[in-house]
C-alpha cells in the first residue's frame, strides 16, 4: 500500500514537471468550521468534510495523508475514533487514503465504484485504487438517515465509474471530484484525471436541475453558498 502511494505521487510530480499542469485550478482551504455543523479538513492536495450532529460524526471522504490529517483534526477538536460513518465520493488515494484513521466508522460508497476497490478495474496503467473492506454499497438516489442527517447518494460517473455526490438534508451537496469551481462557476474536472469525459459532463448536467441546493462543497476548489449561480451555465 505504501508503495502504491509513492508511485501515485511520483506520477503526479512527473506530470506536473513535464507538461501543462492539470492541477492549476486546484487549491485547498484551511481546516475550519465552515457553516453550522460542517467542518472542512485540509490535506496536502485535497479537502474533505465532516458533519456533526448531537450523536454522530460523518465524514465525506478521508483525505490523503495520515500524519497531516491527524494534526488538522486536533485543530477542530475531533477524535478520529469518534467518527462513526464515512461516505466516499470515490476511491482515489487522495480521498480514501486515510481510511485507517477511522476504524470505528461504517463505510458507504457507490455500487459502481466497487470495481475500483477490488482490483477489477485499474485507475491508470498499472495503478489501482485504494482497497476498501467491510463497506455498504449505495444505489443512485438511495437515502440513508443518521440521526438528524438525511444523506442521499447521487450517481455522478465520469471521473471514476462510481463517483457519487451526496445531498445532505436536501440543501447541501458534497461532490468530491465530480466537478470543480473556478471563479465561483462550476466547470468540469481536468481531462487527464477523468476516465470518461462525456459521461462526466453529463453528470454535471444531471445535478444542474437540483432546485433546493444552496451549498456546494468540492474537494479541490473550495465551496460556494450560491449553488444556483455557480451551476447556471450547465442548465
Amino acid at each position: 500500500m505504501f508503495f502504491r502511494k509513492i508511485i501515485f505521487f511520483l506520477f503526479l510530480l512527473i506530470l506536473i514537471s513535464s507538461c501543462s499542469n492539470p492541477n492549476k485550478d486546484f487549491f485547498v482551504n484551511e481546516t475550519s468550521q465552515v457553516i453550522e455543523n460542517i467542518f472542512t479538513v485540509k490535506g496536502k492536495i485535497v479537502n474533505f468534510y465532516i458533519v456533526k450532529d448531537d450523536k454522530n460524526l460523518v465524514c465525506f471522504d478521508t483525505g490523503d495523508n495520515i500524519d497531516e490529517i491527524k494534526k488538522e483534526l486536533v485543530k477542530i477538536n475531533i477524535n478520529p475514533l469518534d467518527v462513526n460513518y464515512i461516505f466516499f465520493t470515490h476511491s482515489d488515494y487522495d480521498h480514501a487514503g486515510c481510511l485507517e484513521l477511522f476504524p470505528n466508522a461504517k463505510i458507504y460508497l457507490s455500487k459502481d465504484e466497487e470495481q475500483m476497490i477490488t482490483g477489477k478495474k485499474a485507475r491508470m496503467l498499472f495503478f489501482f485504487n485504494k482497497s476498501i473492506k467491510n463497506y455498504t454499497l449505495l444505489n443512485d438516489n438511495e437515502t440513508i438517515t443518521i440521526g438528524n442527517l438525511k444523506i442521499t447518494g447521487i450517481s455522478m460517473p465520469g471521473h471514476t465509474p462510481g463517483s457519487m455526490a451526496y445531498v445532505l438534508n436536501d440543501n447541501i451537496l458534497f461532490t468530491g471530484d465530480a466537478l470543480l469551481l473556478k471563479d465561483n462557476k462550476v466547470t468540469n474536472f481536468p481531462k487527464f484525471y477523468t476516465i470518461d469525459m462525456e459521461t462526466h459532463k453529463n453528470s454535471i448536467k444531471k445535478i444542474a436541475g437540483f432546485e433546493n441546493i444552496k451549498y456546494l462543497f468540492t474537494a479541490h476548489s473550495g465551496f460556494t453558498d450560491n449553488f444556483n449561480e455557480a451551476i447556471k451555465d450547465w442548465k
